[in-house]
């Protein structure tokens, strides 16, 4: 069985449940980075569904970054062990 807490999220007024597995510190954590993300989007382009779009591309972008970087450190880490 699934051991997920649920979390709310609220966008534009609308609350929203958000179900996870991952530690209540993470997904706080997590909430806020996007809740902070948004509100400084929000004042340079319209509030709208476009703006969490732009928002989710950019976090998608900054996980592939980190991911290539600790890709990286790992070859890093290998060559200096062999």
């Amino acid at each position: 069985m699934y051991n997920h807490k649920r979390y709310a999220v609220t966008v534009f007024g609308e609350t929203y449940t958000i179900a996870s597995d991952e530690p209540e510190e993470v997904m706080q954590k997590a909430i806020a980075l996007v809740s902070n993300m948004h509100q400084d989007m929000s004042g340079k382009c319209e509030r709208s569904y476009r703006s969490l779009i732009l928002l989710a591309v950019r976090l998608a972008k900054e996980a592939v970054v980190q991911e290539e970087q600790l890709v990286k450190l790992v070859e890093q880490i290998d060559q200096q062990v062999l």
